[in-house]
Order: structure tokens, then sequence, then C-alpha cells
């Protein structure tokens, strides 16, 4: 049995934890997860801010280059100068040092006067972007990204209308198309009105940098963004701009390795319109593989949307480090939870000593071995447990010591009153016939003396001793004899109230109020009637003895004993009390403290005698000056 109760409390710490750990486990792996995603669309969206600002530098780079220029270049100059060779050049080397793919002077209703580029004779064509418009009906400073047509890139350069042509490559899980490519481009660009000394208009200088194929502008954001990390051979973030759903810049590779202009965007990952504001973090599939992205929509100075600006990562590099991330967390879960089992093992063990040596020591106290003790140490609930046990023990043992010590003596008592009674017996049936003759004789005689002899007093004399001496005799015949109880259901509270009111009619009741408290529904019990009547009345007239010449109360109350079938009656009077020695010997034979001629010692041994018979038993408890309480207990059969 404790083998079972040690398994089954280290099996149920066991599961606790571990069902625990496994809990904690998978809520954190679950959490994990949810912070490293989290974590992965924060980083993506922070990359997007970056190339953002990279590009927006971009623009106001262009801007600069051109608002300075219109500036500092043309000032102070007539307008005849503005088509010299020597500005010409000076315009050519500018757009270089600048890295601008344009800078050309427009007269004042937008027609190219000039090309920066220094290829062929100049043309005189209005270019039709709306952007020149809006300068020329407000002359300002103005930059923006605008899409520029293939007419307009070819009045400015035909190198440019050239690279702007991007055919478009079958792509998957994008939307069918009838392109076959596109000729327009996305540039960033700046116009700045050109006065002369005296701040008249002279026209308006145009600079840009057409971004398609434009390699430089990605691969800075990537450098930027991602440092050249890459994962088994290939690079981690991916940066693209977007002319509509076409790649026109992008570090992203296709299967040759080249990159992958003319390649279209998915569906899903272009059908929203975000900004920068609220950029669009999501999963985007690009030629077969997944990444993490973040776009926001490049709109022109009015707001119309032109293209997009991507970055991304690869979903791959999110799983590697989250797959490290939970190995991690789960390594150190279970070696927690090996710590924990450990203890766990090593509490359980703990706490089942304890009970294996109480276990012990109660089998060795059913055994019999009073003795025995569990001894545990102090200091916790199991040493106090242990102390209780084993003051438990040291109780039934002085209790056992106790009860032996009372068995003995009352065996012995039993035997001194076998042996009475059987005395008691020989010398009543000795005595008795004699007695009778004696008792006889002396009335005859007392019949045959006259009234006036003077024998006659020593005559009454002797048959008054004699007649004592044979209630005597009847009395050690009475105690002697262990006649069959005559036994009936009756009434208790009838039997005791019958007792008392033949108690009421004695003289010496007429100063003692008698209180009865009986019991509801105290059941019949079965007795014999006469002799439980007898055992009343015994202690009913000792209490009124014990009150003699003073006025007092006798108590007589029922009850019936909670756990046992059984009925109880007290019976307590407000008398003298008895000592402690004198308490003692109450219910042996022959012994009384009344006076002579009062008693013969011989009531409460006869009651005593009763009761046992019935199977019950009688309690005295008495102090001097207190009264005494008489308990006596049948059972209920």
């Amino acid at each position: 049995m404790l083998n079972k109760i040690g398994s089954k409390l280290t099996y149920n710490i066991l599961t606790v934890l571990g069902l625990t750990g496994l809990i904690s486990a998978a809520a954190g792996v679950h959490m994990i997860s949810g912070l490293l995603l989290n974590e992965m669309f924060t980083m993506v969206r922070m990359d997007l801010n970056t190339a953002h600002a990279v590009y927006s530098q971009s623009l106001q780079d262009v801007e600069r280059t051109v608002r300075l220029t219109s500036e500092r270049f043309f000032i102070g100059r007539s307008p005849d100068d503005l088509l010299t060779r020597a500005q010409e050049a000076e315009l050519s080397r500018i757009r270089k040092a600048e890295d601008l793919d344009i800078l050309a002077l427009l007269s004042k209703d937008g027609r190219v006067l000039d090309r920066s580029a220094g290829r062929g004779p100049t043309a005189e064509s209005r270019l039709e972007a709306p952007l020149f418009r809006s300068v020329i009906l407000d002359p300002r400073v103005l930059s923006s990204t605008i899409m520029i047509s293939h007419q307009d890139l070819e009045r400015c350069d035909k190198e440019l209308s050239t690279r702007a042509t991007i055919p478009l490559i079958a792509s998957p899980q994008t939307q069918a198309t009838a392109l076959r490519a596109i000729d327009s481009g996305l540039m960033l660009a700046s116009v700045a009105p050109v006065r002369d000394a005296s701040g008249r208009l002279q026209g308006y200088l145009f600079g840009g940098r057409l971004l398609s194929r434009d390699a430089a502008l990605v691969d800075k954001i990537m450098r930027m963004l991602y440092k050249g990390l890459q994962r088994r051979g290939r690079d981690v973030g991916v940066v693209t701009l977007f002319q509509g759903d076409v790649r026109i810049a992008t570090t992203l590779q296709n299967a040759s390795g080249q990159r992958a202009v003319g390649t279209r965007g998915t569906a899903e990952a272009l059908g929203m319109a975000p900004t920068k504001d609220s950029p669009q973090v999501e999963r985007a599939y690009a030629l077969g593989t997944w990444y993490i992205t973040a776009h926001e929509t490049i709109p022109d100075f009015e707001g119309r949307p032109l293209g997009s600006l991507f970055v991304g990562v690869l979903e791959s590099h999110y799983t590697d480090k989250h797959r490290q991330v939970i190995l991690i967390f789960l390594t150190v879960v279970a070696c927690g939870m090996a710590a924990a089992l450990l203890v766990g093992y090593w509490l359980s063990r703990l706490i089942v000593k304890p009970l294996r040596a109480l276990t012990e020591t109660a089998r060795r106290l059913a055994a019999g071995d009073l003795a025995a003790r569990a001894r545990l140490h102090p200091g916790d609930e199991f040493g106090d447990l242990g102390a209780a046990f084993d003051g438990m023990a040291q109780n039934i043992q002085r209790n056992e010591l106790q009860v032996k010590r009372d068995v003995e003596r009352h065996i012995a008592d039993s035997e001194r009153l076998a042996m009475v009674g059987q005395l008691a017996a020989g010398i009543a049936h000795e005595i008795n016939n004699p007695l009778g003759g004696v008792l006889v004789y002396s009335h005859l005689l007392l019949d045959d003396t006259p009234e006036d002899d003077p024998r006659r007093p020593n005559l009454k004399k002797i048959a008054q001793e004699t007649a004592r001496c044979r209630d005597i005799v009847r009395s050690l015949l009475d105690f002697a004899r262990q006649g069959e109880l005559q036994v009936e259901d009756a009434d208790l509270h009838a039997l005791i109230a019958q007792s008392l009111e033949l108690a009421r009619t004695q003289k010496s009741f007429r100063n003692i109020r008698i209180v009865k408290r009986f019991a509801d529904s105290i059941p019949p019990i079965r007795l014999d009637r006469g002799k439980i009547q007898q055992v009343l009345l015994n202690v009913i007239f000792n209490a009124a003895e014990a009150m003699e010449s003073e006025e007092g109360t006798i108590a007589v109350s029922t009850r019936q004993v909670q756990g046992q079938a059984a009925v109880q009656i007290r019976i307590r009077d407000t008398g003298c009390g008895m000592p402690s020695e004198v308490l003692k010997r109450v219910f042996e034979p022959f012994f009384t403290t009344k006076e002579v001629g009062k008693g013969v010692g011989l009531g409460l041994s006869v009651s005593y005698g009763i009761v046992e018979r019935h199977s019950g038993r009688l309690r005295i408890r008495s102090r001097p000056g207190r009264g005494t309480v008489v308990s006596i207990l049948l059972p209920v059969r």
C-alpha cells in the first residue's frame, strides 16, 4: 500500500510538472512565433521606411542640382549666351558629375533648347509631361516622380527612350496581359525657372534621373539594409521599383542570375494601394520564392499613383531564425523540465519517507508493540504530524496500561465478590434454619409472657435482633443467587416515574425536590422491571439519605447516547458527597458508611450486579460537598 501511495504521489507530481512543461512549451512556442513574426513585420516596415528615405533623398539631390545650377550658372547671362557650346559643355559636365540622365534647358513654353547629352542637333520640341505644364503656368521649383513618355524621352535623348523600353517577361501567378513591352519610364525629375540678372524669366532648367533599369538606386538601398547578407548563396533581401506591376529596377534575380527586370508582380501583392503612412506588409510570391514584403505607392506631384517601392526578406530566413529560436527555447524548457522532474521526484521521495515511517509505526502499534514511535524530525508539517502521532501512541500505551490495571482490579473485585457470594451463600444456608427456629421460639415466648413480666423487653429485643439477622441472611442470599432475569419490553420513563412515586411516600423525602428531565423518543428497552426498579430505588434512597435533615434536590434525567445503541439514566443529588477513599469501595459487599442498623452494605453491590447482568454499566462520580452523580447505562435491544 505504501509503495502504491509513493508511486501515485511520484506519478502525480511528475505528471503535473510534465503537463505544465508541455503547456508552457506550447504557449511559449506560440508566443515566440507571434513575436518573431511581428518582429519580422516591424523590421520590414522599418526597411521600407529606410528605402523611402533613400528614394526621397535621391529626388532631393536632383532638385538641389537643378535649383543651384539654374541660379548660379545662368545668372547675369544674356539669352543669346544660352546656346553657346561652352555653356552646353558645362551643362554636360554638371550632368555627369551629379549622375543625372537629363539636364536640359527649356524655353518658356516648354520646348527643348539644348541637350546636355551632346548627341545630335538641338530639337525644339515641347515636353508633354504634366510637371512641365504646371511649372509653365506657375514658375517655381517643382520636383516629383513623373511618368515620362517615350516621345518626351526621345526629345531629350534617344538612348534614354531605348533604355526605358522594357519587354515583359512571363511570370508565375500574374494576371494575363496583351502588352508585350512598356516604353515609358519613371523618372526623378525637377524643373526650376531660369532668370536673368534683372529677374526676368528666360526659360526653365529640367533635370532628371531615369529609374528604368537603374540598378544604382536599388543596389544602394540593398547595401544599406542588408549589407550583403545571404542565405545559401542567395541575397536575403530584395528591393524593387515597380512601374504598374512591372519590375523596372530590382535586385531580384531570375534562374539565370540576371536581374528580373521586365517580370511582373502578383495580383495579390499589388492589389492594395498602400501609402507611406500605411504600408502593406504581407507574404508575397516572387519568381518561385516566398518573401515577407512591405511596399508603398510612388505618387506624382498631384498624388496620382505611378508605381510602387518594394522591400522584402526571404521567408526562409525568417523560418531559419524561427527554427533556431524555437530550438533554443525548447532546449531550455527541456532542461528546465528535466530539472523540475528531478526535483519533483526528490520531493515525492521526501514526502513518502515520513509516510513510510508513520505507516511502519502504525503497523507495529497494530501488532501490539505499544512502545513503537515514528520519531520524525520536527520543524515542518510532517514533524508536527509525527509528534502528534507519537503523542497518540503514548496516550494509547498509557490508556492500555490503565485499562489493564482497571481490568485486573475489576477481575480481582469480581473474584472477591464471587468468593464473598459463595461464603455468604454457605453461611446463609448454615444459619438460616437455626435463625428461623430462634425467631419462632422467641415469638412463642413473647406470646406466653405477660405484658408486665420484666423478662418481656429482653425477649422482644431477642426477637428484633433475630429478625434483623434474618434480613441480613436474606440479603446475602439475594446477593449470592444469580437467578434468571425476567426481561420484557418496558417504558423506561414510566418505570422511573413509578419508582419516584414510591420514594415520595417515605418520610425522608419531605424536604427534597425531585426534578425530572426526560429525553424525547426513548425507545422501549428489554429489561427485568423488578430488578431495575430495585436498582433505581436503592440509588434514590441513598441520595435521600445523603441529604437527611436538609433541603435538597434529586435530578433524574435520561438521554439516548449518540453513536451507541444505549440509554443513560443520570441521578444527581445535592448531598454531602463522598471522598475518593470511600468512592473506591462503594461496590464492595458489606461496606457502608451508615450507622449500625441502617444498612448492611449490600445495596450498591447488588445493584451493580443487576446492571452488569443487563449488559449495562453503573458508574458513580462524587466529591465532598458537591453531591453525587450516579450514571446507569442500559443497552437498547
